[in-house]
């Protein structure tokens, strides 16, 4: 496994890969919607991004930083590990690598939104993270 910042350019080889992954779940999302969302994650000011790979690429993390009187959150928007990966340690050492950069960055903090789905709570749990006490997603459908 090698891990390595994501970078503008890495956009060619990571969409295809993002709509084949969502779309297997039932997506729609298209070329130009999955460059949309990537391309905006990637050049919100203050974000960091990482790829892991071995013989092809295996999956992403990005999210930014927010910076507080306080203190400097990562706010992580988004993990992937494509499905040919996943169960094989990928998950869990692009999320050690993640915390180790943005703590060495300034973070103290990572805070995720995840689903309710109990096999992704279950991985978060299995490394350290726990349910805010602090945050609450709120929502209004207009």
């Amino acid at each position: 496994m090698k891990i390595r910042e994501l970078q503008e350019d890495d956009l060619e080889i990571l969409i295809p890969k993002y709509i084949e992954y969502y779309n297997s779940e039932g997506g729609t999302w298209t070329e130009e919607l999955a460059y949309r969302r990537l391309h905006q994650l990637l050049a919100t000011p203050y974000s960091y991004g990482l790829l892991i790979y071995d013989e092809d690429l295996a999956g992403f993390a990005i999210g930014k930083f927010s910076y507080f009187d306080d203190t400097v959150v990562f706010f992580l928007e988004e993990i992937v590990i494509f499905k040919d990966y996943q169960r094989n340690g990928y998950g869990s050492t692009l999320m050690e690598e993640l915390e180790s950069e943005v703590q060495a960055q300034g973070a103290s903090k990572i805070n995720l939104l995840t689903t309710e789905s109990e096999l992704h709570q279950n991985f978060y749990e299995k490394l350290g993270y726990t349910k805010s006490d602090f945050l609450v997603t709120m929502r209004k459908d207009i």
